[in-house]
């Protein structure tokens, strides 16, 4: 180490410290800065390193070191996830649009219930276009029974009745077929995408975004927007975000 004249001992003592500090973190560190190796042997130098690696790469989850190393998994791992939270907004939609949907059938369901003709023990009693007269759950009513029913002007007809509660089925099919898909198919491609101990690989992938498509209801395809599928880069690969596990 060069005197400098204008330093004090104590000033040059520091810098000599200062300097010994550098070495030895450089020596640590692996880093090669020109310096003659002050502190650790030269054998220690790969050694170091190799253990310092493997520390780095046991603390990365199987999930990230894919994704790191293998630039082909990370754009089909991002583009099955692209189209994951596309389906999963749409369902979202779809899901809100049923719901509204089904409350709508049953509310028109209970009008036309409380309009309708009633026996004295409260029982709904409907009249067919051929003048027969059902019950709502659909038993005839006959007989005495019939001579007590109490007729409303206005009353549904029982054509009315069973339209009204064909609608509510059908409300109830689809809302019940958009919840599965949520659950069944867009819950298990998350579950999988965010498993990072034990990732999904390059073929599973494929076959998420194909469950994904094909097992899609049509209510649900209706409120996909145009961007709701990732395009390919000018390289043509999709392009690579940071690792994010969220939605």
């Amino acid at each position: 180490m060069t005197e400098r004249p204008e330093e004090s001992k104590e000033e040059m003592a520091e810098r000599r410290r200062q300097q010994d500090r550098d070495d030895y973190n450089n020596e640590m560190a692996d880093r090669d800065v020109g310096r003659i190796r002050r502190f650790l042997p030269e054998s220690a130098r790969g050694e170091d390193t190799r253990k310092r690696r493997e520390k780095e790469q046991r603390q990365l989850s199987a999930l990230a070191m894919l994704l790191q190393n293998d630039p082909e998994y990370a754009a089909l791992y991002e583009d099955t996830f692209d189209k994951l939270r596309a389906a999963e907004a749409a369902t979202e939609t779809a899901l809100a649009r049923a719901r509204d949907g089904l409350a709508a059938a049953n509310g028109m369901l209970d009008e036309t219930l409380d309009r309708a003709s009633q026996l004295p023990d409260g029982t709904r009693a409907f009249r067919d276009a051929d003048g027969n007269v059902f019950s709502e759950d659909g038993q005839p009513i006959t007989g005495e029974a019939l001579d007590q029913v109490r007729w409303r002007d206005g009353a549904p007809s029982y054509e009315d009745y069973l339209a009204r509660k064909k609608a509510v089925t059908g409300a109830q099919a689809a809302y019940d077929e958009i919840l599965r898909y949520q659950v069944d198919v867009l819950g298990h491609a998350r579950g999988r995408l965010t498993d990072e101990d034990n990732p999904p690989t390059k073929e599973e992938l494929g076959e998420l975004q194909q469950d994904i498509d094909t097992q899609m209801p049509d209510t649900v395809r209706q409120e996909l927007t145009p961007t709701s599928h990732s395009e390919p880069s000018a390289e043509g690969t999709a392009k690579i975000k940071p690792l994010s596990l969220g939605p």
